[in-house]
């Protein structure tokens, strides 16, 4: 009888581990506190500068690299960006492909970017969980949590976005149907995922 065992790469390993261990509490959305949460764990292998962290791709400047000389290890780069990959997920709640270019000055440039579905662009697709109802009074909008037994009074923009997702839909149709900006209805979608109230999946587009 044969054993046989998958290949998991260091970035693939570290990737998930750190979208694991982050999921529960990731870091704000701030390039100044993502930078610190990033310094910790890294100490002094490298300084990491966020261009923004609004959409994708985001790109990480790494400057004075430890590792980033003419003994460059691959293991330690890939290592490195595993870890970003799996914060940035737990984050963004999209999956993340990211890519780099060591230069010889000890600076490196890595790009996060949406991960494709079956080599064509992923689409986020969120989703209403059944364990949650909304109810209109007239004049506020509740939410039902049944797992938590507890009734949330909603504001008007999470409202129209938690009323939208009558069906799964991506942030793209629910800005058309809410007339929200974007960025701000992925940044509502965020906190209903971290709640509880959604689930998140990601298709072809198109």
């Amino acid at each position: 009888m044969s054993a046989t065992s998958a290949y998991v790469s260091l970035r693939d390993f570290w990737s998930q581990y750190f979208e694991l261990t982050s999921r529960a509490n990731p870091p704000p959305r701030e390039a100044v506190v993502l930078q610190r949460y990033v310094g910790s764990v890294f100490g002094d292998l490298t300084e990491h500068r966020f261009d923004h962290l609004d959409t994708l791709p985001i790109t990480v400047q790494c400057s004075a690299c430890q590792n980033n000389t003419a003994q460059r290890k691959e293991a330690v780069c890939e290592t490195h960006v595993g870890v970003l990959i799996g914060i940035l997920e737990a984050m963004t709640h999209v999956p993340i492909e990211a890519s780099y270019v060591p230069t010889p000055d000890r600076d490196c440039v890595v790009t996060l970017q949406l991960s494709p579905v079956n080599g064509r662009p992923a689409a986020a697709v969120a989703a209403r969980r059944e364990h949650v109802d909304i109810y209109n009074s007239g004049q506020v909008v509740y939410l039902l949590d049944r797992h938590a037994g507890v009734f949330h009074a909603l504001p008007d923009a999470p409202a129209s976005v938690m009323a939208a997702l009558d069906r799964p839909r991506t942030p793209a149709e629910l800005a058309s149907l809410t007339r929200l900006a974007e960025v701000g209805v992925r940044s509502i979608l965020d906190q209903f995922y971290a709640w509880g109230w959604i689930s998140c999946h990601f298709d072809a587009a198109g």
